[in-house]
């Protein structure tokens, strides 16, 4: 690397030298946070020799601060700034500013900076990039540690990697705490050691230009972040080293794992456009790069489980993700992926992919980051709900930010010895950051935030340097909770979890009252008795509600009772074990856990301890009018037992008389659908509990709203819940009006 120069007049400016780098800004996101994108650029200790931006269609006020941070007499960070469609892409938009810098500069530099308009970096950013650049000839491609925007306390971008399924991952699954902190346990200078990555996100990306012509760039037809693993995985195989360094910082407002920036999301929430071309890009990424082994065999496993995860996603309530999931299936089936071209455009030896393999996220890493990244998610949900209703969490320890003795160091003083140099002690590893024992931080609201007011001002937003007359430290309203994690409080966190101890004690008792205790033991798929006659097979019930004549009473030609689909739809999963029967037995045997499990969850919005909620969950549970329908064969009453928590804790979310206790925007369309799907199978089993719902929820609507509520999206919700279990239980509803007698639950075999 070529040595750092003096700048003619710093006039007190922080920056003291220039390097041969061409940074390009490339802005397509809007205006929101660019004037701090700039002044952070300003700040910088080492100035690009070159600065170009590159205006992707943007239509607010991108292109008068780009104009104007590029005038001549203004001492501004850019050189130019350059104007794109709006449907050019990341990798047209560098390669652009790239020709426009050799046409005007001819040797623009031997260094590429890549900058987004939501990544602002920190002062000494750029230097620390190139010394680590300058002790490692092979370095080609270098990526900061990525910090939250909103909190640059949280770290949330640390290389990225790929695992087996195509699914692009960044270093940390969950928002931990920045190392250089040292609030974990592993010491602070261990963990900002550099690290060979697959890959880095293009924020802030510090990319050898030679390189970066040599591999042609960015693949435009991927996604951004699909085409920076993209690039990663060619720089690997050519045996040069994609490094990760988090003793460079950067705040980013945007992960690359959370999909393609850019007008991706409608709302807040991933469209479906977005993520049929993430998942696309994600397997194209894979498949083009493995080995010719990896390919032929992953060719027909991601096509044969693109069905059972795409059933999963939908299952986990990600219906985008799920099309997206049998889309990119379709995809490889019909050959529009187009892997040959793919493949043959990257025009290497398919060997040279094995030295790739140790840097992809392997499928036991995939298994423990799912363990640490649900007990992460239990954690944060038990510590901001104790935080709502006012009570300490007892296993979480020090709030606030740690204080050390001494100033926290970024840049190359805060490395360990030997991080520079090419050294062989350098890790490899799919993830950019050495944190195993770190604790689970959770960000809570400040009850008291914003109302303190030192100046009666609003708090600027916070940079990662110091403004004009500031001191550097970001005003934060969230406090941050630190729960350590180690294998024995991971144990208890599960095990000794209120839902999970009601779940097994209800499960314990009904396995005791049902099998040990009874006259004759129930644990059977072949239950009957009581007011409970044997279920017809599979087959027996679709023919019974098929059918046009119904040999009961005498012989009638009405409609099947709705009974019966509820019971084919069910048994269908359950053919291998009876289909019908098996949902009966199911239902009655699993009674009282899962009607303890549904009370526990439709009691989220009371701000009460989890503790409280499970007691009463338990109570309702074993309540005698469920127990004694359950022992008495009344699959009526036990539907009714098992459905009244949720359906009234759904009423209530539509009607606005509960407030949300869940992080983020109510999903209204999925609570009215489930609502009323819910609704519809109680009106199925006991039309005569739903009438008496359907009164409450009149009664609710005439009722004030406890949050605001518009009066047409109440109305709305009302309706869907009076109207849809009607239409999806036509035509019986027209039968009940006319004969009402026809409404009892059918117990024979149909």
């Amino acid at each position: 690397m070529a040595g750092l120069r003096p700048t003619a007049d710093t006039s007190g400016d922080p920056r003291t030298s220039t390097a041969p780098v061409l940074a390009v800004l490339v802005c397509r996101r809007g205006a929101e946070r660019l004037p701090d994108v700039l002044a952070a650029l300003r700040r910088l200790t080492v100035r690009p020799r070159h600065f170009l931006a590159v205006d992707v269609g943007t239509t607010d006020d991108t292109a008068e601060l780009l104009a104007a941070e590029a005038e001549p007499g203004r001492s501004g960070a850019l050189d130019g700034v350059l104007t794109l469609e709006s449907d050019s892409g990341f990798g047209a938009a560098v390669d652009r500013a790239v020709r426009h810098a050799e046409q005007r500069w001819g040797d623009p530099g031997g260094w590429l900076w890549l900058l987004h308009d939501d990544a602002a970096p920190e002062p000494d950013c750029l230097e620390t990039l190139l010394r680590v650049a300058e002790g490692d000839p092979s370095a080609a491609v270098l990526g900061p540690l990525g910090l939250g925007w909103d909190d640059p306390r949280l770290v949330t971008d640390a290389g990225l990697s790929m695992d087996t399924s195509g699914r692009v991952r960044t270093g940390p699954r969950t928002p931990g705490l920045d190392p250089a902190l040292g609030a974990g346990r592993v010491d602070p200078d261990s963990a900002l050691q550099v690290s060979e990555v697959l890959a880095v996100s293009s924020a802030c990306a510090l990319v050898r230009r030679e390189v970066f012509d040599e591999l042609d760039g960015f693949d435009e037809r991927l996604p951004v972040s699909c085409a920076e693993v993209d690039l990663g995985w060619r720089v690997n195989a050519t045996g040069r080293l994609v490094l990760c360094v988090p003793g460079a910082r950067m705040r980013h407002a945007s992960s690359s794992h959370g999909g393609e920036r850019g007008p991706a999301t409608s709302g807040g929430r991933l469209t479906v456009a977005a993520a049929t071309a993430r998942r696309r890009g994600e397997v194209r990424t894979y498949l083009a790069n493995v080995g010719q082994r990896a390919y032929r065999l992953g060719v027909p496993r991601l096509l044969l489980l693109a069905l059972p995860r795409a059933l999963l996603l939908l299952v986990t309530g990600r219906p985008p993700e799920a099309l997206a999931e049998l889309r990119m299936g379709a995809g490889l089936l019909t050959g529009r992926l187009d892997l040959r071209a793919a493949r043959c455009s990257h025009g290497r030896d398919p060997a040279s992919s094995n030295g790739v393999l140790g840097l992809l996220t392997g499928r036991r890493a995939r298994i423990r980051d799912a363990v640490l990244t649900g007990y992460a998610r239990m954690v944060r949900d038990r510590v901001r709900h104790d935080a709502l209703v006012g009570r300490e969490s007892p296993s979480a320890v020090p709030t606030g930010l740690p204080r050390r003795a001494e100033p926290v160091r970024h840049g190359p003083d805060a490395l360990p010895d030997g991080a520079l140099g090419s050294g062989g002690g350098r890790r490899r590893s799919a993830t950019g950051l050495r944190r195993p024992s770190d604790p689970v931080v959770v960000p809570v609201p400040d009850p008291a935030g914003g109302d303190s007011g030192d100046e009666g001002e609003t708090s600027p937003r916070p940079t990662p340097a110091p403004r004009a007359g500031g001191t550097g430290t970001p005003s934060l309203s969230d406090e941050l909770v630190f729960v350590p994690v180690d294998r024995r409080r991971v144990l208890r966190e599960l095990l000794l979890n209120p839902p999970v101890v009601l779940l097994v004690g209800l499960t314990l008792f009904a396995l005791l009252a049902h099998g040990l205790f009874a006259e004759t033991s129930r644990l059977t798929t072949e239950l009957h008795g009581g007011r409970l006659l044997p279920a017809a097979d599979l087959e027996g019930v679709w023919s019974s509600y098929l059918t046009a004549w119904h040999p009961f009473h005498g012989g009638t030609g009405a409609p099947a009772p709705p009974t019966l689909l509820v019971l084919g739809l069910a048994g269908g999963p359950l053919a291998p074990l009876g289909g019908p029967s098996a949902v009966v037995a199911l239902v009655l045997l699993a009674q009282l856990p899962m009607a303890g499990l549904a009370a526990y969850l439709a009691s989220r919005p009371i701000p009460v301890s989890r503790t409280w909620r499970a007691s009463a969950a338990a109570v309702y549970a074993l309540l005698p009018l469920g127990m004694a329908g359950a022992v008495q064969g009344r699959l009526d009453t036990v539907v009714a037992h098992v459905l009244l928590p949720p359906l009234l804790a759904g009423v209530a979310g539509l009607l606005g008389l509960a407030p949300s206790r869940v992080a983020g925007r109510p999903n209204w369309l999925g609570t009215a659908c489930r609502t009323a799907l819910g609704a519809a199978v109680l009106a199925a089993f006991a039309p005569g509990t739903y009438v008496l719902l359907v009164l409450l929820a009149v009664v609710g609507f005439l009722c004030p709203p406890a949050v605001p509520a518009g009066g047409v999206r109440r109305l709305a919700g009302l309706a869907s819940f009076v109207l849809l279990p009607l239409a999806c239980l036509l035509p019986w509803p027209a039968v009940v009006l006319r004969h009402p007698r026809s409404s009892g639950t059918p117990r024979g075999r149909g």
